[in-house]
């Protein structure tokens, strides 16, 4: 008779691979045996499965770096402003001494509207009187409209002084951006008499409107030219941001806050927004 076959234990079976076994768990997952095995040896039903691997205790899943927020008191990632110009050897502009970075530069003011009184310059004929006059005024006129602003703030606020002279008004006042090396002096007797003429400009001005004249000439420099504002500059353009709640109706009506446009005398256009 023939031999008998013996036939495999149910733990012999485990370790036999059938057929194609091999290429299934390659290709989709593990095999019976890997899967009876992970079975045996998991947790119980509910749990994660045994091959995942789960954190150490304690420790908090971290988001990708892309999407991971900045730790607090951290400078926030900026993206290169388009138009603005680069050294090209990298060095921030404000480390040479010669101009500062437009990301440092001073820009808020409570001198605002100092700014509308430049129209009233040109009125006066005071651009053409500088150019005339070189040995009166100097070779500039940048230097006499820089002084003639701090002291039209020291007459409004007495007990303050003059405004600062990197005070970004003043120095758009001049034509200039926040950030700009001041100009140079120019003497008071100088000064003096040109920024009398002024504010007797102003005071007519306003006094065109129902309210008329503010009173003092104090009372008046305050009501117009004190206002908070940002000055945002570039050479040859500047625009004056002001609050919306700074929005006056006796300045409105002497039109004293209408967009000056282009000033060739001035080197750049001035634009008055509220917003």
């Amino acid at each position: 008779p023939p031999p008998s076959r013996r036939v495999p234990g149910p733990r012999a079976a485990e370790g036999q691979a059938r057929p194609g076994t091999a290429a299934r768990t390659s290709a989709g997952g593990p095999g019976p045996a890997s899967a009876l095995a992970a079975a045996a040896t998991g947790p119980a039903a509910g749990g994660p499965p045994a091959a995942v691997r789960q954190p150490d205790p304690g420790t908090t899943a971290q988001p990708p770096a892309a999407n991971r927020a900045a730790p607090a008191g951290a400078a926030p990632a900026t993206e290169p402003t388009a138009g603005r110009s680069e050294d090209p050897d990298g060095v921030s502009p404000d480390a040479t001494g010669h101009r500062t970075s437009p990301a440092a530069r001073p820009t808020t003011t409570g001198w605002g509207g100092l700014l509308f009184l430049l129209p009233l310059v040109a009125e006066l004929g005071l651009p053409g009187r500088v150019v005339a006059a070189p040995d009166r005024f100097g070779a500039a006129l940048r230097p006499v409209l820089h002084g003639m602003g701090r002291l039209v703030v020291a007459r409004a606020v007495p007990d303050v002084g003059p405004a600062d002279a990197d005070d970004p008004a003043v120095l758009a006042f001049a034509g200039l951006v926040p950030g700009s090396d001041p100009p140079g002096p120019v003497p008071p007797e100088v000064l003096a008499p040109e920024v009398d003429a002024l504010v007797a400009a102003l005071a007519d001005r306003m006094a065109r409107g129902p309210a008329g004249a503010r009173g003092s000439e104090r009372a008046l420099l305050v009501a117009v030219c004190r206002r908070r504002a940002v000055i945002e500059a570039d050479p040859g353009w500047i625009d004056v941001l002001l609050d919306p709640d700074e929005v006056s109706v006796d300045v409105r009506r002497a039109g004293l806050d209408l967009d000056p446009g282009h000033l060739p005398w001035l080197g750049c256009v001035l634009r008055f927004r509220y917003g």
